[in-house]
């Protein structure tokens, strides 16, 4: 059909052939520029698409291959690697068992993978504090059966305590500087960092010393490890690490006449002695130095309520057994505490008249001659009275009841947001009269409310604490401070909130007003050595957050401005 004239053309390729050629040769086929007035079509071969190794297809077939070397018996590295962190992703006290023989299992058999896993299960012990204990249990089930399975047997170097000690010491040389890449962070993204990596060193600290106590690692470690925090005496961080070790390990080593190395642990403790003596050492630490001390005089049984440790994780079965024990002693004691409510028998529980309308005073308010911008507010002076047509309808109470506990409660002007109709009563049962169990409540419920911002039940659990008269100015400060700790700005917003509705509620006394605030400006400088952003913070917000009691005549506007210098 070509005749003189016409162009040349390439033979004709049925459609089936040219997909097929092209699969087969593994190029792609892409048309070349019209050059000219050429009407012809020519083909140029391209290189083929690189299948990236993070893509869908690239993951299947490794899971594939995965998944049929564990049927086959021989499991790769990278497969165990996995499987190891899938299963202490899901280790709890209650599946432990369950999950410890899904780890024997997986494959583990040479060095490289008892460092791999070792290596896990420090990272997960010094940020999960509370399972320091079940990751301590962890590690001497797997020296045991490491020891049975002949795992690591071969060299010393390769054993599963070598490896571990090895991590541990690792790990502490890790944490004793901060990261480098702090430098580079600022505000919250800071912040965030050091807490993290805080949290990090202490756990270490702390995970090291459970391994001290179940025999994991040598007893010459205790010594390695306080010498290289005391030469930190210029580190905050370093200083905490070193009580919380030592209150970790301190029972164990203290006194022993059996251990070789107890003439410098003796004078570890007298470095510790300097230390919270020592006024360049920040107000926090020195603290924690002496209650390192303390314990160490109580023969390391710890009495104290605001340092007692908390409970650990427990299974299912015992969070019921708990329960049940509480339910059984709220149970017992409430048929002993009405009777005993209605006595005030000196203890510092004033009650206001069951007749009358007047608001309680305090010997503590510290009243003084006017002119002092500090000068708590009469009684009698501005602040509302509440008639019996004003005040919120409330259910009848006993003359042991909320109202004569804590006084009629003044007329709070109705801030923005969500309206709050005030706490309920408190349930009849007797007081708390432990200062340290208040704290430690009070401090309970400003970390609930941070996460919840439910007002009105952690008003009601404060109100179910029922804070004697002569504490109240004291927790108050402690509150403030608490608050003002917090790292989100809109966390310190309902912690202020909260704590001018104490106020506002009649759950704190107006009395416990100044006194509180003057307590909380005078720790304010020390405080500041650890939250330098304090001040600003307590202007810009906690001060604002005060107008609301000068308008309900708790607070003058006076002593509002004298607090605002006194911060700065």
């Amino acid at each position: 059909d070509e005749g003189p004239g016409q162009p040349d053309r390439p033979a004709r390729v049925s459609k089936g052939d040219s997909r097929g050629d092209a699969r087969s040769s593994g190029f792609n086929l892409r048309r070349s520029p019209k050059s000219g007035g050429r009407r012809d079509e020519e083909f140029e071969a391209q290189a083929p698409l690189e299948v990236s190794s993070s893509s869908w297809v690239a993951q299947q077939k490794n899971w594939h291959e995965e998944r049929t070397a564990v049927q086959n018996g021989k499991p790769d590295d990278a497969a165990i690697t996995r499987q190891i962190r899938s299963v202490l992703n899901k280790l709890t006290l209650e599946r432990f068992g369950q999950l410890l023989q899904q780890l024997f299992a997986i494959g583990i058999s040479t060095q490289e993978h008892l460092e791999v896993l070792m290596h896990e299960i420090m990272q997960k012990a010094t940020t999960q504090h509370h399972f320091i204990n079940m990751y301590t249990d962890l590690c001497a089930a797997l020296q045991e059966w490491c020891v049975e399975n002949q795992i690591g047997s071969g060299a010393k170097k390769s054993s599963f305590k070598h490896i571990l000690l090895n991590e541990c010491q690792n790990s502490f040389e890790r944490y004793l500087k901060p990261p480098e890449h702090l430098k580079d962070l600022k505000g919250e993204d800071l912040k965030e960092a050091e807490v993290k990596y805080k949290t990090s060193m202490i756990g270490n600290i702390r995970f090291v010393g459970a391994l001290l106590a179940k025999n994991m690692v040598a007893s010459s470690v205790v010594i390695h490890v306080v010498t290289e925090l005391l030469s930190k005496p210029d580190v905050p961080d370093a200083l905490e690490c070193l009580a919380a070790f030592l209150t970790t390990v301190g029972g164990l080593f203290d006194g022993r006449s059996d251990w070789k190395y107890q003439d410098q642990l003796q004078k570890v403790f007298v470095d510790v002695q300097r230390l919270s003596r020592d006024s360049s050492v920040l107000p926090r630490i020195r603290c924690l130095m002496s209650d390192v001390l303390d314990l160490r005089k109580a023969g390391w049984q710890d009495q104290k309520q605001a340092t007692k440790s908390v409970d650990g994780p427990m299974t299912i079965d015992e969070v019921h057994s708990r329960a049940a024990e509480d339910h059984s002693r709220v149970g017992g004691a409430g048929s002993g505490a009405r009777g005993n409510q209605s006595r005030s028998s000196g203890s510092g529980w004033q009650q206001s008249p069951s007749g009358g309308g007047k608001s309680r005073t305090s010997s503590s308010s510290g009243a003084g001659a006017s002119g002092n911008a500090w000068t708590t507010v009469a009684s009698s002076g501005r602040g509302p009275r509440v008639s019996s047509e004003q005040a919120p309808s409330r259910p009848a109470q006993s003359s042991s009841g909320a109202s004569e506990r804590f006084g009629p409660r003044p007329a709070a002007t109705p801030s923005s947001g969500k309206s709050f109709s005030g706490p309920k009563p408190a349930p009849e049962a007797a007081p708390v009269r432990d200062i340290g169990s208040i704290r430690n409540g009070l401090r309970a419920t400003v970390k609930e409310l941070m996460m919840s911002h439910e007002l009105a039940d952690a008003i009601q659990r404060v109100l179910e604490m029922r804070i004697p008269p002569q504490h109240q100015a004291g927790e108050l400060a402690h509150l403030l401070a608490w608050v003002a700790d917090e790292g989100n700005r809109d966390s310190r917003a309902i912690g202020f909130r909260f704590s001018v509705q104490l106020l506002l509620d009649g759950v704190l006394s107006r009395s416990a007003v100044v006194p509180g605030l003057q307590s909380l400006a005078e720790k304010s400088k020390d405080l500041a050595l650890d939250l330098p952003s304090l001040p600003q913070i307590l202007i810009q917000e906690c001060v604002p957050a005060l107008e609301e009691l000068v308008r309900a005549g708790l607070l003058t506007a006076e002593q509002r401005q004298a607090f605002a210098q006194s911060v700065q």
